[in-house]
């Protein structure tokens, strides 16, 4: 469920939105899941990792605990090329 969802987040919003649904989401969990889903899914490509890159950087600076947590990790995530999805598919409940 879970690649499928984030493939149409990705799909359907650009970064800057995304990071609007990671900030908004601050109480929702399964929510910020699917939104760092649909980062690692935009950061397969060169572009979408650098769009993703910028607003995962402004929310681990700038927003809210629980956002800014979850981005540390995707960024991480990211940044050393690990099957994010996996990783975050074990976080589901």
């Amino acid at each position: 469920m879970l690649p499928a969802l984030a493939a149409a987040y990705a799909k359907t919003n650009d970064a800057k939105k995304l990071a609007g649904l990671m900030v908004d989401s601050e109480t929702e969990a399964m929510r910020r899941l699917v939104v760092a889903a649909a980062f690692v899914t935009l950061a397969r490509t060169d572009e979408g990792r650098k769009a993703a890159d910028a607003e995962l950087k402004h929310i681990v600076d700038e927003g809210p605990p629980m956002a800014a947590a979850t981005a540390k990790i995707v960024t991480g995530v990211i940044a050393g090329r690990a099957d994010g999805m996996a990783f975050l598919q074990e976080l589901v409940p």
